[in-house]
């Protein structure tokens, strides 16, 4: 297992919030993709600069009233897309 500090803290992230989030609080995140699940959440993933950036989000996310679920750090990314094979 890798060691993150807090000064070198950029990598791929993906927040799992509860509910799901309307178009106004979307724009708050466009730098990020977002998908609204089938059970009612949400997952925001992305890549953060630094530990500001996600301390940042979350700040954010306490401000709305959204309450986060779950933190992941992705070590090694790998976007699925349609069509991708198995």
């Amino acid at each position: 297992m890798s060691e993150m500090n807090a000064k070198n803290y950029k990598g791929y992230f993906e927040i799992e919030i509860d509910g799901h989030l309307g178009d106004r609080r979307l724009r708050r995140f466009e730098e990020f993709q977002i998908n609204h699940l089938a059970n009612g959440r949400t997952l925001i993933s992305g890549t953060f600069t630094d530990q500001a950036q996600l301390f940042g989000m979350l700040i954010q996310f306490r401000d709305l009233g959204l309450a986060v679920l779950s933190i992941h750090y992705k070590q090694h990314h790998h976007v699925e897309y349609e069509g991708d094979s198995q």
